[in-house]
């Protein structure tokens, strides 16, 4: 017999309301999550390190600064590029004669009178100025004898895991940072060293994959020291990677201006990252949106010293001026490219390389017919590994020029 009207009905009364209270249920659910989650990352998709494997090295762009004189250098850094998959946008240096003396900054300046100097801070002021103007997330900023190893997409994805660990707060405790001196360091403070493999798991990046809270990045610098318990203005987290099989060995680790208590108080084939201390040079930087509306406008109207000591004064707020959030790594993964060929920089009143580097140049052209000169640090050299390249068929067997001995 067919059922009734009235049984049909109270059957379909019965479906609605048992889907109309998983409804409920879901969305209680699915509102509790909502009111955890912080707004921006309710919107945004967690950044994972696969992004540092594009040709940008996971930053919105990579700029270099190249005199339009010097093409012999923009033709090194685009072979360069080519051997590491990666895209530069060019960007001309200025020349500090072609300053406006109506553009120069009234504060400060006036008795420095390196024309090279001058040019070097207009020409990273300009990229300030175009990474605020287009809103790049963040920059790397290339000078254009730079040097990198042919791993680097590999050796980036464990900075980026370090900046991580110093700058995101804890995943099991939003509040709290692995670092106890960061963000707010202080007198006295404990100088904290996490080993990158034991490292405690962090709120995923939103903004950049090397994280959310970072102004500046030195990946390539020819100095740094590193913060330490008596240096209340900087915070002193360290990750440390240990076994690094793209650091040189001890006898040939060229610190130069770097802290040596990278010799003394860590391993072999460690490398370090950090917040940054006493930064010299501006062979690679980082800079995010953030940090670069921070530079344009400080450095920007006011000049007083070299640009790598400005920012050196912003990453340590001093002398009045905005404070940065500022990383480093040592030793350094970007480094100067000392050429046998090549002439030398422009920055410089003189072009003359020092007889002590000339040596060490020729003694190290003089291994291969196609390594015409020697950067410090890095193993396989994007630069000294061009001619290999466009040779090809070099089935992975790159050129190391610190080969560790036998």
């Amino acid at each position: 017999m067919p059922p009734s009207i009235a049984s049909r009905h109270s059957r379909w009364r019965f479906y609605l309301a048992v889907g109309l209270a998983v409804c409920i249920v879901i969305a209680i659910k699915c509102f509790d999550g909502l009111r955890a989650a912080p707004v921006t990352r309710m919107f945004s998709k967690a950044l994972g390190l696969e992004t540092i494997a594009n040709s940008t090295l996971g930053f919105g762009e990579i700029f270099v600064i190249n005199m339009p004189h010097r093409t012999d250098r923009r033709d090194a850094m685009t072979l360069a590029g080519g051997v590491t998959n990666l895209t530069f946008t060019f960007r001309d240096g200025v020349k500090g004669v072609d300053i406006s003396d109506n553009a120069w900054p009234k504060y400060g300046g006036d008795h420095l009178n390196n024309t090279g100097e001058k040019g070097c801070w207009r020409s990273h002021m300009n990229l300030m100025r175009e990474i605020v103007h287009r809103n790049i997330g963040s920059a790397l900023i290339l000078e254009d004898d730079a040097d990198w190893d042919i791993r680097i997409s590999s050796q980036l994805e464990k900075v980026a895991l370090a900046t991580r660990t110093l700058t995101q707060p804890l995943l099991s405790d939003p509040n709290t940072y692995a670092d106890p001196t960061f963000p707010s360091p202080f007198k006295d403070q404990p100088v904290t060293s996490i080993e990158l493999s034991e490292r405690p798991e962090t709120v995923p990046p939103v903004l950049s994959p090397y994280g959310d809270d970072w102004d500046m990045l030195f990946v390539g610098h020819c100095g740094m020291q590193w913060p330490k318990e008596d240096t209340p203005d900087l915070s002193a987290g360290r990750v440390v990677v240990s076994d690094d099989n793209t650091v040189p060995d001890p006898d040939v680790l060229n610190l130069g201006w770097q802290s040596w208590d990278l010799k003394t108080l860590y391993p072999a084939y460690s490398r370090v990252i950090h917040h940054a201390k006493v930064p010299v040079c501006t062979q690679g930087y980082a800079v995010s949106v953030r940090g670069a509306r921070r530079i344009l406008a400080d450095l920007g109207s006011r000049y007083t010293a070299s640009v790598d000591n400005m920012y050196r004064e912003m990453c340590e707020g001093q002398n009045g001026r905005i404070k940065l959030t500022c990383l480093a790594v040592q030793p350094s993964l970007i480094t100067q490219w000392r050429g046998k060929i090549t002439g030398g920089g422009d920055i410089s009143a003189s072009a003359q390389v020092p007889e002590e580097e000339r040596k060490k140049t020729e003694a190290w052209a003089e291994k291969s017919a196609y390594l015409d000169g020697w950067s410090p640090n890095v193993r396989w050299s994007a630069r000294g590994n061009t001619k290999q390249w466009a040779k090809g068929g070099n089935d992975g067997k790159w050129i190391d020029q610190w080969a560790p001995k036998a």
